[in-house]
């Protein structure tokens, strides 16, 4: 029968059986039970499977057979449920399904590919089986060549928009010159949302049919066999996948400016709606949906005949060509109504048995539904302005309508119609949610009063179920759905852009892959299960929970994904994802050449010093807490300890200071465990004995110490400037004088007028050094008596263990408290109105520091104006150096740059604090943009960054720079080697994408023997944010020391005179100094608040509970604002932010 499936063969082995002919023969129940005796143990199980099959006359089983040397080779077919001679349904009894659907499985685990007896079994995993989320998200097809249908249907606009991509001619509207594999994009997307594809019900895995060309479906769960089982729609949209950098946002205003003749249509399989109305046609027309729209209206019937020609195609073109009144003449009767805005009727459920009066109440219950031809575009509040930016750059003025939504109240839906483009930030959107809006006693969104065409939501990784944006976007009635990301998921890396390297230190080799898949992979198929069942709401799933039913779930376990689970997953990603092979946009796009280099450095002898006690204080910690007390860095009471101890570790490879490190006390205390503790093993020993080492180097190092307790900030070297004044301007003025921080450095610059008296100066350093102190000792006292409090609170509450020994040891108490967020301090700053107690110590501390730089200028300035004023105290250009390896390559690197050139550096917030005063110093212009700012000011960092005297952006890489344009700069510098590839791959993407008409080069800045370098080394396998979590306990469990070191040579000059004071000719007093622009990136940028302790003008007095301030730098130049906060404890700081940190005991 022609119908039958040809499904494969068997093979029974046997003892001995008759011989047969060498063609095939019928095989019945008979011949069967002849062969009993003579089957092998091994295929008994076989045999009975067969006998049943062909016992159940409703399946349709049949089979032919022939001897082979060591049994029989059976041919099997069957006759599928959907056929139409099927009987499959005449079975009885949900017991007698079940075991149908048993020996159907058992039937196709023996069956062979091959129609003669040869192949593969059919249930073996081939490839695609074995491919997880890396390779199936690389192996995505690139769009084909631009090909549409040009049915007789379509209108002449649409058939117009087709040729011009199907000829590479950029879409009317469009200005920029587009590559030929965004021609490609676009007419995937059109083809997409005009003829989605179809989706075959996914319980049921494809086969090819054995010995003929053909294909069936079967549903392992029940035993179901079809040719042609059900299917589904795909959604009209996807996810626009292309990688990062290659103009995303021009496919995006291209596929808008193809589609603007088209308008929606109502929902297809709605029920009880009308079909798409105008005011027009729901009054005059007499057919029967315009009758039934205005009896649901309550409405007269229509009171003229049939509508003219006229009239009835101008209705016509009112639902299938938007732009019609623009492509030819238009009688002026039809062209008004071509102009009145379409809608849609949904109806209430009216029960006929019910009172005439409740159907008059339910009448008021009909919906209107406004057809809008409008996309929506949701982005992050920072991408907005890049997106106003594209559509000037790409588009010819005028082409699109763009309405932008800010914090004010949403438009009226009729407002929103009249425009192409709605741009709304994300978080706005989300504030449109209903159930938001009734929470705040609102009434629904004008989002909700209308059908949208389409909605587009950049950075769409960031899509959540949980979010209010989200729930919104669900809701929604609209027409097409797209989520834009170069990084769909969290962990799926753009086709190979980031290289795994084949050594791999520490990694095992040589081990068989397994077959189950790792969790990073699911977590990625689950995001895309959130993707694809919520926000795009593809059929069957319509939900995150049913895709994970059907598709995700199915690829746990540990014996790997269930069979047909991953083919399913592919089909869904190659249908709904749009991007090209990155080889395929690099060959079409060529960019300049980009370089990634790792710069390994070793560290000033100063900070290894410092990256050593730390390591020392852990080792002290760890090996003598028995890895096990309530004092230990990893025990469960003291995460926010292990992570601010970790957040250390990483600052300190870049600078870190801390007020009372406790170095002292932890060198006494590890000599008295290493001399009396007999529980030590020997590998504790030696670690001790390692650490008494360094800590024995540190406290014996000349400055170490005492810039320890009192610097705020990296020192610098200014050996050259007269012993009065770096007396006075020095934090570790009794040991290493030579040491000035750089805000102090610029304060002495500006004090550094003709006439002025040395004594002066140095004693407004000191006068500046005791503001910096006076008024937080008067309240420190206050502020460590609520931190005890709240100590004692937290402990009571954490009573089912005894900490007394804790707080007699000290050895996490400062460690204990994690510093007050930075993004809570900086709203803080901004939107307090009473002034509180902090805010009056501002006051007091700003004054201070204006009053001791007036005094300073009283006493300096003794010249009149008939007097020569003299020479400068010091000298016009200082060549300094800083104690920061990285810090001084930085600076170095943009010195060393083409006048051109232009740099992002990305960094924690707190190493960008340390740039920033480096840049200053250099007289380089910079700007900032970070979480501790708020939106608008990011932005306005984007703007700086564009200008011609801005040479140096800095950016917080907690903000990962999603979709940020940046080609404006070719230099970058990452500050350490970032954990998450991605992250990584996102900041290159910024400067090396489309637009870049520079070679770029990226330097990633690694200090030689610390954790730095093991990461760097690392592939993208060993990235994973639970291998960070585990390599982060590895650290505390197995402290290392850094040997290597080196003072370095490099110096690099900074102008030493006020900047009204550049000179731009030499003179006989003054050596030659190049103009330069004074920085002003100081009064432009809010770093996060700095934990801070007092100095050691007080040293002792608080020895038993140590306190800390919070400077948060909100700063003009010669101002601070301090904001006084129980923190841990750690270094005193001035104007310029540092980093939280926490100090041992």
């Amino acid at each position: 029968m022609t119908d039958n499936v040809q499904l494969g063969t068997l093979r029974l082995d046997l003892f001995s059986g008759p011989s047969t002919p060498s063609d095939w023969v019928q095989l019945s129940i008979e011949t069967l039970a002849t062969l009993a005796e003579a089957v092998l143990d091994a295929s008994k199980d076989l045999l009975r499977t067969i006998r049943y099959l062909l016992n159940d006359s409703g399946l349709g089983f049949q089979a032919t057979y022939r001897r082979h040397q060591t049994g029989l080779t059976i041919r099997a077919s069957i006759l599928p449920s959907d056929a139409r001679d099927s009987t499959w349904k005449r079975i009885g009894g949900r017991g007698a399904i079940k075991e149908r659907a048993n020996h159907l499985r058992k039937l196709f685990w023996h069956l062979r590919s091959g129609w003669d007896g040869e192949g593969e079994y059919l249930m073996t995993r081939t490839a695609a089986d074995l491919q997880k989320m890396p390779e199936l998200y690389m192996a995505i097809p690139s769009p084909p060549e631009p090909n549409f249908e040009l049915e007789p249907g379509i209108t002449y606009t649409d058939r117009e928009v087709r040729s011009r991509l199907m000829y590479y001619e950029e879409p009317e509207g469009v200005k920029t010159i587009m590559y030929r594999y965004q021609f490609r994009t676009v007419a995937k997307m059109l083809q997409m949302e005009t003829k989605p594809g179809r989706l075959i019900d996914t319980h049921f895995t494809a086969f090819e049919e054995s010995g003929r060309q053909g294909t069936y479906y079967v549903d392992m769960a029940v035993g179901d066999i079809q040719r042609h089982p059900g299917w589904y729609d795909l959604p009209r949209g996807g996810i626009l996948a292309e990688q990062m950098g290659t103009g995303k946002t021009l496919a995006v205003l291209s596929l808008i400016l193809a589609t603007l003749s088209t308008p929606p249509t109502p929902p297809p399989d709605a029920i009880d709606i009308s079909p798409a109305l105008s005011e027009h046609t729901v009054s005059t027309f007499p057919f029967q949906p315009y009758q039934r729209a205005r009896e649901a209206l309550g409405r007269p019937p229509a009171t003229f005949g049939i509508p003219s020609l006229v009239h009835m195609c101008a209705n016509v073109l009112s639902q299938t060509d938007a732009l019609a009144r623009k492509s030819g003449p238009i009688p002026p009767s039809a062209e008004k109504l071509l102009e009145q805005p379409l809608s849609y009727y949904v109806y209430p459920d009216i029960d006929p048995c019910t009172r005439r009066a409740k159907q008059q109440v339910q009448k008021k219950e009909l919906k209107k539904v406004y057809l809008a031809n409008t996309t929506l575009i949701v982005v992050p509040q920072i991408l907005i302005e890049q997106w106003k930016l594209e559509i000037k750059k790409h588009l010819v003025p005028e082409a699109l309508k763009l309405l932008e939504i800010g914090r004010g109240e949403v438009p009226s839906v009729e407002t929103m119609m009249a425009h192409d483009i709605v741009l709304i930030d994300v978080l706005r959107f989300g504030q449109e949610e209903t159930m938001h809006r009734l929470s705040k006693g609102l009434d629904q969104s004008e989002f909700t009063k209308a059908r949208w065409k389409r909605i587009v939501l950049d950075e769409g990784h960031v899509a959540g179920t949980t979010t209010d944006a989200m729930r919104l976007a669900i809701a929604l009635s609209i027409e097409r759905r797209w989520i834009v990301s170069g990084t769909p998921t969290k962990h799926l890396q753009q086709g190979g852009e980031v290289d795994d390297k084949k050594s791999v230190k520490g990694a095992k080799t040589g081990q068989p892959q397994s077959l189950m898949w790792p969790k990073r992979d699911l977590e990625d198929a689950q995001r895309i299960g959130v993707m694809v069942g919520g926000f795009l709401a593809a059929q069957p799933f319509q939900s995150e929970s049913n895709f994970n039913e059907r598709i995700t779930n199915l690829l746990r376990g540990k014996d790997g994904p269930r069979f047909g689970s991953v083919r399913r997953l592919k089909y869904i990603m190659d249908a709904l994802m749009v991007k090209h092979a990155p080889t395929v946009i690099d060959k079409e796009a060529s960019l300049p050449p980009s370089t990634i280099t790792t710069e390994m450095l070793q560290f000033h002898p100063m900070q290894r010093i410092t990256y050593n006690v730390l390591a020392a204080l852990i080792a002290s910690n760890v090996y003598t807490s028995n890895f096990s007390d309530p004092d230990y860095f990893l025990h469960p009471r003291n995460l926010a300890s292990f992570k601010q101890v970790i957040q250390n570790l990483h600052l300190a490879c870049f600078w870190y200071s801390a007020y009372d490190m406790g170095a002292a006390e932890c060198l006494a205390r590890t000599r008295k465990q290493l001399e009396s503790n007999a529980t030590l093993t020997d590998a504790g020993k030696v670690a001790l004995q390692e650490a008494i080492s360094h800590l024995e180097i540190a406290l014996a190092t000349p400055g170490w110490q005492e810039w320890m307790s009192n610097g705020v900030s990296i020192p610098y070297e200014a050996g050259v400037l007269p012993a009065i004044i770096r007396d006075g301007w020095s934090d570790s003025m009794d040991t290493a004088p030579e040491l000035i921080d750089a805000k102090s450095l610029q304060h002495l610059r500006q004090l550094n007028e003709p006439g002025k008296s040395p004594v002066a100066i140095g004693q407004a350093g000191w006068d500046a050094r005791a503001s910096k102190h006076a008024e937080v000792f008067a309240q420190l006292e206050k502020i460590e008596q609520r931190a005890h409090r709240e100590e004692q609170r937290r402990l009571k509450e954490l009573d089912e263990l005894d900490m007394n020994h804790d707080l007699e040891s000290g050895s996490v108490k400062a460690a204990a408290h994690r510093p007050t967020s930075t993004k809570a301090f900086v709203r803080q700053s901004k939107t307090s109105g009473a002034k509180s107690p902090k805010s009056k110590l501002d006051e007091r501390l700003d004054e201070a520091a204006r009053n001791a730089a007036a005094a300073a200028q009283r006493i300096i300035r003794f010249d009149t104006p008939d007097r020569d004023p003299g020479p400068r105290p010091l000298p016009t250009l200082l060549k300094t150096k800083s104690r920061s390896s990285k810090l001084n390559f930085v600076v170095r690197s943009i010195l060393e740059s083409e006048p051109g050139d232009k740099y992002v550096i990305f960094g924690d917030i707190f190493e960008l604090g340390h740039v920033s005063e480096a840049l200053d110093l250099i007289d380089v212009k910079s700007c900032f943009a970070g979480t501790s700012v708020s939106a608008a000011r990011r932005i306005e960092a984007l703007r700086e960054i564009e200008k011609p005297e801005t040479k140096v952006i800095l950016l917080d890489i907690k903000l990962g720079a999603r979709g940020l344009n940046l080609v404006c700069a070719n230099r970058m510098i990452f500050l350490a080697p970032v954990w998450n590839l991605d992250v990584q791959a996102q900041a290159i993407k910024r400067v090396h994408r489309i637009g870049q008409t520079k070679p770029t080069k990226v330097e990633i800045l690694v200090t030689r023997g610390t954790f730095e370098e093991d990461i760097a080394e690392r592939s993208s396998a060993l990235r994973t944010e639970n291998e960070e979590k585990i390599y982060s306990r590895a650290m505390i469990e197995n402290p290392s020391f850094v040997y290597p070191e080196d003072e370095g040579t490099y110096t690099f000059p900074i102008r030493f005179v006020p900047p009204d004071q550049v000179q731009t000719s030499p003179t006989a007093s003054s050596p030659d100094i190049s103009p330069a622009t004074p920085v002003t990136s100081a009064d432009k940028l809010e770093f996060p608040p700095v934990i801070v302790s007092p100095s050691s003008g007080r040293r002792g007095l608080y020895d038993d509970a140590p306190g800390q301030f919070v400077i948060t730098a909100k700063r003009p130049l010669d101002e601070a604002m301090v904001d006084m906060k129980p923190g841990p404890a750690v270094s005193l700081a001035m104007p310029k932010k540092k980093k939280a940190r926490v100090a041992f005991a």
